[in-house]
């Protein structure tokens, strides 16, 4: 507790000011750090440590006041201190210290900077008011407490992080902090999920396919687990919800492209345009698992270097390698640029068709030299999942069975003992039958863990069928809610709906205007749900009616509570 004080201590003349924090996830003083600046009475953003320059521009974007760090950032003319007790640096950005009671009367907890739906940076200010019910409500669905353990695994600038930090702050339970090194690396991961009893995981879709099969048949499913086996399934078809034989629910939304998991954020194009003068075109394409920036330069001048951009961005903002063209940008009827036809012109400057160009690709994308007989780890060489995620779609087109199969590769490559010399064999078709586990069928590449059966005192098989189908038209963002066999949801459209959870017929039909973007609350005879125009609406389930509609100052994302009175907070 004595960094928290510290740190109260020498924020208290801030107050309602944004205080940024450059210091690593896994380090020990983060947490506390935050709770400080929380303690303070101001609000604190997560700031990336790769980049000072990168650094810099956030700080400037959000009018960051102070800023926290284990580093100085020696390129910026700024006061600073350091503190040989805490080893931390002080630096002051702002004399005025901007109050956030000059933006809003909300206290603000935290900033965060989201690409939304445009792939263009936004910055977002988040009041107590819009996280605290949310943390409240995981804490209750979840029940953790002071005796449970939760995984803190989540990158800092990705918002599900802000879960996992202050569902400890609030329960005080125990926290188990993952290195982003680590969360990267599905074979270390894994020895961290089978080393504690964790009550409490988020893991995002693109990760998880990362996880051995048979991990994750023992890891979710197995006698030990400590999550329930009624599961919820994710597809990625239409905007609808769906529910199987044994009542579990399927959510079925129309997302937004995440390539690799990763939101797209276009920001880079704009740096490059508005820094590099000789680059006169610049977009950033994700085909499959890559992410290619496209540019064409004033012929003669000079190459726009990659190192140079990651030292402008962090990692998971960057290309993974650029194609310089010469050839005409290809054009659509009405003038813009024909993105399908530019990546199928990608495509073929980047896939192999076959090993001839295997050395100098390894070289000049990956700096990876020397790869008859070296011994070098894949993992000792930085290859990461972004950089292996690149590498599985530059080879796709010369891997045999199993390696072509993408989860297979993935895990192939990083795997801490893959050495370089085992790549090649793998690319050139040498003799590869001990890099095979047992468990492989390799003339078709599936795994036959493949498809689970559980056995868990009774015969459970683990697929679904459809047993009824509802089409919102829209996506749907909150969580189904099933109450008394009815099953409660609302969507984008405006219409909420209550559906019987065993024959699928529609009990609840109404539509309002504004979109419904949280989950509704259920309480006695009543379900309210609130839209993104600021409106509450409380709905008699007997008689199927809005019983009230009422107006509040703001957009409604969360989940009204009701307590044993059936007062409604929100």
């Amino acid at each position: 507790m004595f960094i928290v004080e510290r740190i109260q201590q020498i924020l208290c003349r801030f107050k309602n000011c944004l205080i940024g924090i450059a210091i690593e996830k896994h380090d020990w003083a983060n947490l506390a750090v935050v709770r400080g600046v929380l303690n303070s009475g101001n609000a604190f953003i997560s700031l990336p440590t790769e980049s000072e320059e990168y650094t810099w521009r956030i700080c400037e974007r959000f009018l960051v006041s102070f800023v926290i760090s284990r580093r100085r950032f020696s390129g910026w003319e700024c006061d600073w201190n350091y503190s040989s007790v805490l080893n931390l640096f002080f630096t002051l950005l702002r004399n005025d210290s901007l109050s956030f009671l000059e933006v809003t009367h909300e206290k603000i907890a935290y900033a965060i900077q989201t690409s939304g739906t445009t792939g263009e940076p936004k910055i977002v200010h988040v009041p107590y008011s819009c996280i605290i019910p949310n943390i409240v409500d995981f804490a209750w669905r979840f029940n953790i407490h002071d005796e449970s353990r939760i995984l803190f695994l989540t990158s800092l600038h990705f918002d599900p992080s802000i879960v996992e930090i202050f569902l400890h702050f609030l329960t005080n339970c125990d926290i188990v902090i993952v290195p982003d090194e680590i969360r990267t690396q599905p074979f270390l991961l894994q020895q961290v999920l089978s080393s504690f009893n964790f009550d409490f995981v988020q893991i995002t879709p693109s990760l998880l396919r990362l996880l051995d099969y048979q991990f994750l048949q023992t890891f979710l499913f197995g006698p030990f687990s400590r999550f329930p086996t009624n599961k919820c399934l994710l597809t990625n078809d239409q905007a609808s919800l769906m529910v199987d034989d044994d009542g579990k629910l399927e959510i079925s939304v129309s997302g937004r492209i995440k390539p690799s998991g990763v939101k797209p954020m276009f920001e880079v194009e704009d740096f490059v345009i508005s820094h590099y003068p000789n680059v006169i075109f610049a977009k950033l394409l994700f085909i499959e698992t890559s992410r290619i920036l496209v540019t064409q330069r004033i012929p003669g001048s000079p190459n726009l270097s990659l190192k140079a951009l990651k030292k402008e961005f962090p990692r998971f903002y960057c290309p993974t390698r650029i194609v310089d063209l010469e050839c005409n940008i290809p054009v659509t009827s009405n003038g813009k640029v024909d993105d399908d036809s530019l990546k199928e012109i990608v495509r073929k400057r980047v896939q192999l068709q076959n090993s001839t160009l295997i050395f100098s690709t390894l070289a000049e994308n990956y700096d990876i030299h020397e790869i008859h007989e070296s011994n070098a780890t894949l993992n000792s060489l930085g290859v990461d999942s972004l950089a292996a995620a690149d590498m599985a779609y530059t080879f796709a087109k010369i891997l045999r069975p199993p390696f072509d199969d993408f989860t297979y590769f993935m895990q192939f490559l990083l795997n801490p003992n893959t050495t370089v010399a085992d790549l090649y064999r793998i690319l050139t078709h040498g003799n590869s039958s001990d890099l095979i586990p047992d468990g492989v069928d390799t003339s078709t590449g599936i795994a036959q863990t493949d498809i689970i059966e559980i056995s868990l005192g009774t015969a459970l098989k683990f697929w679904a069928t459809e047993k009824w189908c509802w089409n919102s038209s829209k996506c749907i963002d909150a969580s189904p809610i099933s109450y008394k066999g009815v099953t409660y949801v609302g969507s984008h459209s405006g219409r909420f709906v209550g559906v019987e959870s065993n024959s699928g017929k529609i009990i609840l039909n109404l539509k309002v205007k504004g979109r419904i973007q949280g989950t509704c609350a259920v309480h006695g005879n009543y379900v309210a749900f609130g839209t993104f125009n600021g409106t509450v609406h409380i709905v008699d389930l007997k008689s199927g009616t809005l019983e009230h509609s009422f107006l509040v100052d703001g957009q409604i994302k969360m989940t009204p509570i009701f307590d044993e009175h059936c007062h409604l907070y929100f």
